[in-house]
């Protein structure tokens, strides 16, 4: 069932937008899953609805930063403006290689063909086509490149497309380059014992450390899901209130953190989608992963 239209990218969402307290978590074919505040959506039509390229990044932004492969990306005050302020689309190469890397994970045989999603593979590149008659010239020109540098090759409408074997030698060198640019960075950390030191001064410390608080007692508080399963919920409760003991601490070790805090947030982010506890469980898992730079 079709629903309203996305206030970022102007595409019609696919269902209808979920209401939970103050805000609403829309489903949008471009943008994919996101929650919004009612504040922030009025925020998100007077900044972005006469600016294209603005609505283009912010759309971007939702798809690509989450959390964890389909999480719905929250998009609050802070969130929005930073974007808007120092947020950036792709550069065309970047796009380019955007899209190869995608064609390379998705074609079903090296062979295949495979139509691009539209308008999700706008947002997934990083294009600036928005808006209900996207794709324009944007995903046109980086399609059109590509096939001039025998990257890529169409079969048909232009959309549908497939990995040349100079295309599929080149996402192989860039993963490749990937792979051992991140065995150097856990090298790095491994050296150290993967123990690091926390920045209670860090901007992102003071709204994670308060969003986990909230997570506990929001869980705590949930009697539907005590006495649905009252060892489980006890346990996801111990879970929390150990992780916030650990984020006191002046040093950690990341491990603890990632495979233990991280788990049980994943976990109620997925379960409680949509309600209050999912939507701070997102909270806390994207500060966590601003707090410690790239190591969970």
């Amino acid at each position: 069932m079709a629903g309203p239209q996305c206030p970022v990218c102007e595409w019609q969402t696919q269902s209808d937008a979920v209401q939970t307290e103050d805000a609403f978590m829309f489903d949008c074919p471009r943008c994919g899953p996101y929650i919004i505040t009612g504040e922030v959506q009025g925020l998100v039509l007077n900044k972005l609805r006469r600016d294209s390229k603005a609505r283009a990044i912010v759309s971007h932004m939702l798809k690509t930063r989450r959390a964890f492969p389909g999480a719905a990306t929250r998009l609050d005050s802070n969130t929005l403006d930073h974007v808007l302020s120092s947020g950036r689309l792709p550069s065309a190469p970047e796009q380019a290689k955007n899209l190869l890397i995608w064609l390379f994970d998705n074609q079903p045989t090296v062979s295949a063909f495979v139509k691009l999603p539209i308008p999700e593979i706008g947002a997934v590149i990083g294009t600036a086509d928005v808006g209900p008659t996207s794709p324009t010239d944007g995903l046109v020109f980086i399609l059109n490149g590509l096939v001039d540098s025998k990257m890529i090759e169409t079969g048909g409408p232009i959309e549908r497309c497939r990995l040349t074997l100079t295309g599929q030698q080149r996402v192989e060198a860039l993963k490749l380059a990937e792979a051992d640019a991140t065995r150097r960075e856990e090298g790095e950390v491994s050296a150290s014992d993967r123990v690091v030191t926390i920045n209670h001064n860090a901007p992102a410390y003071k709204p994670t450390t308060e969003a986990l608080a909230q997570t506990i007692e929001t869980v705590s508080r949930n009697n539907e899901y005590r006495a649905s399963d009252p060892d489980a919920h006890e346990q996801r409760v111990a879970e929390l209130e150990a992780g916030a003991i650990l984020l006191k601490a002046p040093k950690i070790n990341v491990g603890w953190i990632k495979f233990g805090l991280m788990v049980t947030l994943k976990f109620l982010a997925v379960t409680f989608a949509g309600t209050a506890i999912g939507m701070l469980a997102t909270d806390v898992i994207n500060g966590l992963l601003a707090l410690f730079h790239g190591l969970l």
